[in-house]
Order: structure tokens, then C-alpha cells, then sequence
């Protein structure tokens, strides 16, 4: 049997995994971009 817990930590792993890997491609220049707003 699979443990519940350890299939959520694999799951919560692989969703902050890929989010990591997805979002620089779509956010740096929003980041960017609001941190330029702030500091203006």
C-alpha cells in the first residue's frame, strides 16, 4: 500500500516543480515590471 502522506508530498513537490519551471518563462518581465512601478 501506498502511503496517503507521501503521496501528497510527491504531488506538492511536482506542482511546486513545475511551477517553478513555468512561471520564470511567463513572469520575469511582470515582475519586472511592478517592482519598476513600485520603485517609481
Amino acid at each position: 500500500m501506498v502511503n496517503f502522506k507521501q503521496v501528497l508530498l510527491f504531488h506538492g513537490n511536482l506542482i511546486v516543480f513545475v511551477a517553478l519551471n513555468t512561471t520564470p518563462i511567463v513572469s520575469p518581465r511582470s515582475l519586472i515590471g511592478s517592482k519598476d512601478e513600485i520603485g517609481m
